[in-house]
């Protein structure tokens, strides 16, 4: 958790002594009890003219970490929103779009990373951001003219279809 300098000393009656806590990379003083009484989350303090025995008692708790998660467009993120992670451990995030979109592209702490399906931070040590930008697929439909002079030949567009429904198609009349 930590340690506590100096330890186990003796000090002279009406002395002072100053104390330092210093806690491991992965946790933070939470509080510091002296003979049983908080002075808060201290990592470091005197004690003024000593009168008796002291017990000092630190109270660690481990570090943790934000991830903020976003979606941008026609999907979602597992865990949208900010994520508490505990210094050195992983969360991973999935992208699921909805239905005729896709994943465009994903940011990791601002950076692209391509347009993955899911990503893993291990061993957490800092705060980070993810972002997942979805789009709408699009289509690109050919005429045919059978024959006959069709122009342009061919034409891109977006097709929107509504949700749950059947494309409609056009007729050729």
């Amino acid at each position: 958790y930590g340690k506590v300098e100096p330890n186990n000393i003796k000090v002279l009656a009406g002395f002072s002594q100053k104390i330092n806590i210093y806690p491991s990379d992965d946790n933070v003083i939470q509080d510091v009890l002296v003979n049983g009484e908080s002075i808060g989350a201290k990592d470091e303090f005197i004690i003024d003219s000593v009168s008796e025995d002291i017990s000092i008692e630190v109270i660690y708790k481990v570090k943790q970490y934000d991830i903020n998660a976003l979606a941008h467009g026609n999907g979602k993120i597992s865990n949208e929103g900010v994520t508490k992670v505990k210094y050195g451990e992983s969360q991973t995030y999935t992208f699921t779009p909805f239905e005729d979109s896709k994943i465009d592209k994903v940011l990791v702490d601002g950076n692209e990373i391509g347009a993955v399906n899911t990503y893993t931070f291990s061993d957490v040590h800092d705060n980070h951001d993810i972002e997942v930008i979805f789009k709408k697929i699009k289509y690109t439909v050919s005429f045919n003219g059978m024959g006959a002079d069709v122009s342009p030949a061919s034409v891109k567009c977006e097709i929107m279809k509504p949700f749950g429904d059947a494309l409609p198609v056009p007729s050729m009349a």
